[in-house]
């Protein structure tokens, strides 16, 4: 996470900008595995993890448990040249089970998560997905009163399965970033103003294809290639029907934390949603009040 978006507390609350949908998000909640996070020195640092789905669940050989179902192990090299620069590297390995969730990106997919994030399939045609996620991060003080902070995640998902006795494949580059900027003590000590543009889940190409059986001119049957799913995200045989994709969706974020005491803030804050879920649509404003009391 950014130092300065991590703290939903403190910081921007709304959760894209807190957590990478892509790196963090495809599996999320509590799940068994392991952590471990290594200090070689103050400039660097190893932090990686494995979670397992379905690891406390009791199904068939293969689906679940610590090795089966749905998986993910990643890691981050952190460096810090110096104190007023923090970097992260991270990739991120994860195998979404056809059986755990009906999103393209796991857990990370929904109807709120924005973006491609909204993208389902049929499970009975796609047996599990592999996603490689390649991740940067970097927040850097340039002076007291001014810090830049961002980060890039992309992503390549392949996808196996079945339709039609013959194999669906092919994959799928995907990407998400933000890039913000903080002002510490902003019109007084301890406090802060932050502002953020971020970009959801977006695919950016699409590769993935199954075939069909269809009858040519003289009668023969031949196999055709068709699309798993519709770059434009209409309805096809593995996605739901949503309105074609027509735009890219951008958040912008500002807030201000504002210290009233030593243990009290009170941040204002507004989002600012245009081409929600990647549809040519009206903008949504979202604003926010939030008191922190800290003891």
């Amino acid at each position: 996470r950014n130092k300065y978006t991590q703290n939903e507390g403190q910081n921007i609350s709304f959760r894209n900008f807190r957590r990478d949908p892509l790196y963090v998000g495809i599996q999320t909640g509590n799940r068994p595995g392991g952590h471990i996070d290594l200090r070689f020195s103050n400039a660097f640092s190893l932090r990686a993890i494995y979670l397992a789905e379905d690891g406390g669940q009791a199904v068939g050989f293969g689906s679940g448990g610590i090795v089966g179902g749905s998986t993910q192990v990643a890691g981050e090299l952190g460096i810090k040249p110096s104190p007023s620069i923090d970097i992260g590297l991270g990739y991120s390995y994860v195998n979404v089970s056809g059986s755990d969730t009906n999103f393209i990106f796991g857990n990370a997919g929904s109807d709120v998560t924005g973006g491609d994030g909204r993208l389902a399939y049929n499970p009975d045609l796609v047996s599990n997905i592999s996603h490689s996620i390649f991740h940067g991060r970097l927040d850097w003080d340039i002076f007291p009163a001014f810090a830049i902070f961002g980060r890039y995640s992309f992503d390549t998902a392949s996808l196996y399965g079945y339709s039609g006795g013959t194999p669906v494949g092919g994959s799928l580059d995907a990407n998400t970033w933000m890039a913000g900027l903080a002002l510490p003590d902003f019109l007084g000590k301890g406090n802060l103003l932050e502002a953020a543009y971020l970009q959801p889940i977006n695919i950016t190409n699409n590769g993935v294809v199954s075939t069909r059986v269809e009858q040519d001119a003289e009668g023969n049957n031949v196999r055709v290639q068709n699309e798993v799913f519709n770059p434009n995200i209409s309805s096809t045989n593995l996605g739901v029907v949503y309105p074609r994709r027509s735009a890219t969706e951008s958040n912008i974020a500002v807030s201000y934390r504002f210290r009233v005491t030593d243990r009290l803030t009170v941040t204002p804050e507004v989002l600012f949603v245009l081409g929600a879920n990647n549809i040519n649509q009206n903008g949504i404003t979202i604003g926010n009040l939030r008191a922190t009391f800290e003891f």
